[in-house]
């Protein structure tokens, strides 16, 4: 596997990561306008809709459309997987 090579400082990293947790844990955050922004309630429904598929179990939720869609599942990193997201 290759070592992934980030564009910041490893402290930086660490402290978004600090903020991450903080607004996982509060709920909610201040954006640079000052505005609180209030996550929480987004969050639970997120989690209350996930449906997970363990390898093997065949997807049902397909329908056919005009755009042909490609779904793959890779066990990387958040941000390795970014780079690979295509539009």
């Amino acid at each position: 596997m290759s070592r992934f090579e980030t564009k910041i400082s490893r402290e930086l990293a660490t402290e978004y990561g600090r903020q991450a947790v903080q607004i996982t844990e509060s709920g909610e955050y201040r954006a640079s306008s000052g505005r609180v922004v209030r996550i929480a309630e987004m969050v639970r429904r997120a989690i209350e809709a996930t449906v997970s598929y363990p390898p093997g179990q065949l997807f049902q939720g397909s329908a056919k459309g005009q755009h042909r869609t490609k779904i793959t599942v890779e066990n990387i990193t958040t941000p390795r997987c970014g780079p690979k997201t295509h539009y």
